[in-house]
């Protein structure tokens, strides 16, 4: 807790400081209209929305000045090897940029942290976000936490969201659909103008093309993506599981709900390529079989350019099952803990049975019983799954960057 209040306290210092020193200077700096920034979500990582629409940009944006803004040097390192334009913050490039660009393009709420708030006033701010919202989350989510707190509290960390900007008003919003907007998205954000552009980062998982694409395959997990492709041309299926972060930190498998030796032998008798995908601080808490029909995809590459490959996905919670319903592909959900996280921090926008189209299990054999007879074909939710697809996306097609390049234009006319 000690700790917690000391991070704080220097978040809080630091964003004074920028609010003071740094305002002053995007009153008298100019902007560039047709300059764009993209910071990556988790202070710069290369996936996500921000990676997929920023190599759009860089190959379709002509005559704009487009570069990428990161913490990383694992990831500046990587994309200076591709000969990218990007800038490692903090530097003194980094700010005379922030001060210079007109526009700011992000999918999470953490960009004006680390002293980029007082930076950023003046620029646009283009919210992508990172998917369309089974649960709560951020002003949804804040004013739930907020009531539970005593007035004292509640007024300090009020301040302490207010002086790090994280929920101010952003000039455009992307969402997926009308619905997820009014259901979702406007009591969630401040924003201006939301549209239902869709994301980039699907534009990945539905074009062949941008899959082969050079920079779109940065920071794309490369054993995986071999193993992978080797399978299915063998003619195996790909399996994906892509469990939420818990808020405890414990993974399914230092549970029990999730027994890799019988997972690789079940996987061998039915023929099936089993990939884990897990939350980075879920990652590396158990231990993985040496297995030729289990593989782990590191935490933090880019999973989009693969999806195309998987055949069925296993999830709980994560937003990423509704892009997946993009491929009309079967889903199954393992919500083994169900009452116990949204007892824990979390509450569900959405009916889960309804919102939820796919075969639900409860316990690894039940897991085991869904996942083969979704291997030998037996898929009753077509319908479902068209139904929360409706719902979800307005566009069903490889074009939400163009949609965004577009809208970016007519803002900077």
């Amino acid at each position: 807790m000690f700790r917690k209040a000391i991070f704080a306290a220097g978040a809080v210092l630091l964003a004074l400081l920028s609010r003071v020193f740094a305002y002053p200077l995007t009153l008298v700096v100019p902007r560039d209209a047709f300059s764009v920034l993209v910071l990556g979500r988790e202070h710069g990582k290369f996936l996500d929305n921000a990676k997929h629409c920023f190599c759009y940009l860089q190959d379709n944006a002509a005559g704009w000045r487009c570069a990428f803004l990161t913490e990383s040097n694992a990831t500046a390192s990587m994309l200076q090897r591709q000969g990218i334009d990007v800038l490692r913050y903090p530097s003194w490039p980094a700010f005379i940029r922030l001060l210079r660009t007109g526009i700011l393009v992000v999918d999470s709420m953490d960009y004006g942290e680390h002293g980029r708030i007082g930076l950023i006033r003046g620029a646009r701010v283009i919210q992508l976000w990172h998917g369309a919202p089974l649960k709560e989350i951020e002003l949804d989510l804040h004013h739930r936490r907020l009531a539970r707190l005593s007035p004292l509290k509640r007024w300090l960390v009020i301040v302490y969201k207010s002086v790090l900007g994280r929920y101010r008003r952003t000039d455009l919003l992307v969402s997926t659909s009308e619905y997820f907007t009014e259901q979702a998205f406007r009591r969630s954000f401040h924003a201006k103008s939301i549209l239902a552009l869709g994301y980039p980062r699907n534009d990945a998982m539905l074009d062949p093309q941008r899959q082969s694409g050079g920079l779109v395959n940065c920071n794309v997990d490369v054993v995986a993506r071999q193993r992978i492709h080797a399978h299915r041309e063998s003619g195996g299926k790909v399996i994906a599981y892509m469990p939420t972060f818990r808020k405890n930190k414990i993974s399914p498998f230092e549970t029990g709900h999730m027994d890799l030796q019988r997972l690789s032998i079940f996987c061998e008798r039915v023929g099936v390529l089993f990939v884990l995908k897990l939350h980075p601080l879920m990652h590396g808490r158990y231990r993985m079989e040496n297995s030729p029909f289990l593989v782990n995809i590191d935490p933090d590459s880019d999973i989009y350019p693969l999806l195309a490959s998987v055949d069925i996905l296993i999830t709980d919670y994560s937003s990423i099952y509704f892009d997946f319903l993009l491929l009309n592909r079967p889903v199954v959900f393992y919500p083994y803990d169900l009452d116990e996280y949204l007892q824990d921090d979390r509450s569900l926008l959405f009916s889960y049975p309804e919102m939820t189209p796919g075969a639900h299990a409860h316990t690894f054999d039940d897991l085991l019983a869904c996942l083969e007879e979704q291997v030998v074909g037996v898929d009753e939710y077509v319908e479902k799954r068209e139904r929360v697809l409706r719902l979800t996306f307005d566009h069903r097609d490889a074009a939400a960057s163009v949609r965004l390049l577009k809208h970016l234009g007519s803002m900077s006319l």
